[in-house]
């Protein structure tokens, strides 16, 4: 098991930031070059279809093998923009 925490300690003072951080060692650790990540959320690039569902496939699989879960009632699969922040991408 990696040192990704499931849930943040009961001193949650810090949690705001330790959650990018390990997001972000998780995306490196695991070598997801084509997924970003923005707070809570990542996204999943690629210049085609098949790339985009080779590097979804690659984080969900990865995801599952190190026990991790994602939000799918909050996830938006295959989009071709999305709004961040009110602005479009």
């Amino acid at each position: 098991m990696n040192s990704i925490n499931k849930r943040p300690p009961f001193d949650i003072t810090n949690s705001v930031s330790n959650f990018p951080r390990a997001i972000a060692s998780f995306i490196k650790q695991y070598q997801l070059n084509k997924v970003c990540a923005y707070l809570d959320e990542l996204i999943v690039a690629a210049e085609t279809t098949e790339g985009h569902d080779l590097n979804l496939k690659l984080l969900l699989d990865t995801a599952t093998d190190c026990n991790r879960t994602l939000n799918e009632d909050k996830s938006k699969l295959c989009v071709t923009s999305l709004r961040m922040l009110g602005l479009g991408i």
